[in-house]
């Protein structure tokens, strides 16, 4: 399902964005999740990395759309956004917060899906070319690409993320998080012993009863040997590292 968020003060216009969304979601037989905020403050706090697309008033109350979307940038360079503005001259500024688009008001239909579908189009494509896991980590929710795993670990009841951008600690299961990676990237992560799970993706060797993740060398129980070989024929065999 595609996660959409309306950042709009006036009650009119935001209806007019929710009654379009519903209209395109009808034509095409698809569901969208729709959060409205009444203005940015409110949108960026406690902001969550789990929309697809935003649709940015731009003259909102206490700050302009293109300041919160300068600000939310900071947080998440990839989230579709997609300004909608009265005057055409104001939507200029929007590709320098990397904007994909914007709408003019009052919000016509016809005008609305065809920008609509462009949008959902890139979502899908970058949806196509990245996996990402929603991990619930101490310090709050945190958006990860999976290619960016090096390995997950296990530590009493802790499971420690090993990223590229540092390491992640979240209270779970590592089945939990076995089943759940597999369900998003297949048999990209094994495990080589009961409190490792590895990203093959950036497996450089085994050597002897260890394999070299990244910087990091991790043992291979005796139990899970075979399998975790097989994984990596099967895995390299399939094209997965290229």
């Amino acid at each position: 399902m595609i996660n959409i968020a309306i950042v709009e003060d006036d009650e009119r216009e935001l209806g007019q964005l929710e009654s379009c969304i519903a209209d395109y979601g009808k034509e095409h037989d698809e569901r969208f999740s729709v959060a409205s905020f009444k203005d940015g403050l409110a949108f960026l706090d406690g902001y969550k990395h789990e929309y697809d697309i935003v649709f940015m008033d731009i003259n909102m109350p206490y700050e302009s759309g293109l300041g919160i979307a300068k600000r939310l940038r900071m947080v998440d360079p990839d989230v579709c956004l997609i300004f909608v503005t009265q005057m055409a001259q104001y939507a200029i500024n929007a590709y320098d917060v990397n904007a994909s688009d914007y709408i003019l008001k009052p919000v016509i239909y016809s005008a609305f899906a065809f920008r609509f579908e462009k949008a959902l189009s890139a979502v899908r494509a970058k949806a196509l070319a990245h996996r990402y896991v929603l991990i619930k980590s101490q310090k709050g929710v945190i958006k990860v690409d999976v290619t960016n795993i090096y390995y997950v670990e296990v530590i009493r009841h802790t499971v420690i993320y090993h990223t590229a951008d540092g390491d992640i600690e979240a209270w779970e299961s590592l089945k939990n998080v076995e089943n759940q990676l597999g369900e998003l990237v297949g048999t990209q992560f094994v495990r080589c012993n009961n409190c490792f799970l590895v990203n093959l993706q950036h497996m450089q060797k085994t050597e002897n009863d260890e394999v070299v993740v990244g910087k990091d060398r991790l043992k291979i129980s005796r139990s899970r040997r075979k399998e975790f070989l097989n994984a990596i024929s099967v895995y390299f065999g399939a094209g997965g590292g290229n």
